[in-house]
């Protein structure tokens, strides 16, 4: 019985310094970072090129294309690939075209056997594309102001950078789901853009990041994985970027609103396409988020026994504490940072949720092959 207590304590132990670790060396860098400096000058701006695919989403793309056209920037042009639309999308984009000068529309009838519908639509886009500075977001998305484009454009004032990564948080509604969905978003993007922040960069989301077109040719696209569902924002980062070529858009002007999913059953279906991806990450990788997930599970799975066993009841208590707050003070301070503040008191239910979020989801993945985009 000894031993047992020592060796619970001794994990229980192991999976705070973990934690801590990972709250104190990546998430507490978006905390302690400093905002991103927008270009006003419009002479400084170089010419970018946003690309937008999209598939029956006429109602958003009608709310999305206004606001990416009233962006304060200097020169920029809209590429918006309709692959194989059948609502009304067409018919919009034809509208569109007349009343902006600046807008390239790319239509699709086919996708090539070779590769995946949506990674075939953003070559297409970005093989179309005027500009070497290139923009990505998706049709259920918006802008958080008309400063986004200069703040994407700001981190390639270093000639270096040939990816720079923001932040797309899910719009707030009521209900535990969309808290749910709000709070695993926030969590993947301090981990992603603090591990960049560390010289680590591992993942991006294509809601709201940059790359060169240059760069993106000259390592071949998505060619690796080309027969992947997903992977167009993720996988290209995860294979390409590095501590001298990625950088970070960090802010509430850089900010980019996405539609939450509405019930389980979808937002199951999405979540579980991305945790299919993730299986193509790097080893380093792989390791390095698997570690973070064990010590979480391992946390919740000691700390209740211990409690239910009542050994050092005050100790452990003391270290629940000590990991709740930093935990809190990530969340809220980073998500600040961000420019959407969760605020939410019941985040240490959030948190244990996210556990077996991770093992169902994990799990499913695992035996899952295939998933589709639309």
């Amino acid at each position: 019985m000894y031993f047992i207590q020592v060796f619970l304590l001794a994990l229980f132990a192991s999976a705070i310094i973990i934690q801590l670790y990972y709250y104190l060396f990546r998430f507490a860098r978006v905390s302690w970072a400093k905002a991103t400096v927008s270009a006003s000058d419009k002479k400084e701006q170089e010419p970018l090129s946003v690309i937008i695919c999209v598939r029956n989403e006429v109602q958003n793309l009608e709310k999305l294309l206004p606001a990416v056209m009233l962006q304060q920037y200097g020169n920029f042009e809209v590429v918006v690939v309709n692959d194989r639309s059948t609502d009304a999308t067409e018919d919009y984009l034809k509208t569109a075209n007349q009343q902006y000068p600046n807008l390239k529309v790319i239509t699709l009838e086919q996708t090539p056997p070779h590769i995946t519908a949506k990674k075939y639509a953003l070559t297409m886009g970005i093989k179309h594309a005027t500009n070497d500075l290139l923009v990505l977001t998706d049709a259920d998305c918006m802008p958080a102001s008309p400063l986004w484009l200069s703040g994407m454009a700001a981190a390639f004032r270093n000639d270096q950078t040939k990816i720079a990564l923001g932040f797309s948080q899910y719009e707030k509604e009521k209900g535990l789901l969309n808290s749910f969905i709000r709070y695993e978003t926030l969590h993947t993007g301090l981990m992603y853009i603090g591990a960049a922040l560390a010289g680590n960069p591992y993942m991006g989301v294509g809601r709201n990041m940059a790359y060169r077109k240059s760069f993106f040719l000259e390592k071949k696209g998505f060619i690796k994985h080309r027969t992947l569902v997903g992977g167009d924002d993720d996988l290209f980062v995860n294979e390409n970027g590095n501590k001298k070529n990625t950088g970070t858009v960090i802010g509430e002007e850089k900010l980019v609103y996405s539609v939450p999913k509405k019930n389980l059953k979808e937002w199951y279906r999405q979540k579980l396409r991305h945790m299919v991806t993730g299986k193509s990450y790097r080893k380093g990788t792989k390791t390095f988020l698997g570690l973070y997930t064990a010590a979480q599970l391992l946390f919740w799975i000691t700390f209740i026994a211990l409690l239910s066993l009542w050994i050092e009841p005050y100790l452990i208590i003391s270290g629940f504490l000590i990991r709740m707050l930093l935990l809190y003070y990530v969340m809220i301070s980073g998500s600040k940072k961000l420019g959407d503040k969760f605020a939410n008191w019941y985040i240490f239910l959030l948190d244990f949720l996210f556990v077996f979020y991770y093992i169902f989801i994990g799990m499913a993945a695992f035996f899952t092959k295939k998933t589709t985009w639309k």
